[in-house]
C-alpha cells in the first residue's frame, strides 16, 4: 500500500478523535430544541466531528504536501524531512 494513502488515514483518524475531544466541550442540549430525538441529536454530534476532522485533515495534509513535497509514489522530497523532528 502507498504511504501517503497510510499517512492520510492516520491524519483523518487523529484528526476525527481531536474533533470528538472538541466537540465535548460544548452544550449541545442548549443548541437543540426541547423534545429533541436523542439518536438525532447523536447523530448530528457525529456529522459534525466528521465534517470537523475532514476539513482539520485536509488542512493538514495541504500543509504536509507543500512543505514536505510527498510526491504520488509517497516518497518525501521536500525542505523538511520527517527526521528533523525526531531530535529537538
Amino acid at each position: 500500500m502507498n504511504l501517503l494513502y497510510v499517512l492520510r488515514l492516520f491524519v483523518y483518524f487523529v484528526c476525527f478523535a481531536a474533533s470528538l475531544f472538541a466537540l465535548s466541550a460544548l452544550d449541545f442540549q442548549r443548541a437543540l430544541k426541547k423534545n429533541a430525538n436523542p439518536a438525532a441529536a447523536q447523530l448530528l454530534y457525529l456529522f459534525l466531528a466528521m465534517a470537523l476532522a475532514y476539513l482539520l485533515g485536509q488542512f493538514l495534509m495541504g500543509l504536509m504536501l507543500t512543505f514536505w513535497s510527498i510526491t504520488p509514489s509517497g516518497e518525501v522530497t521536500g525542505a523538511l524531512p520527517l527526521y528533523c523532528f525526531s531530535v529537538l
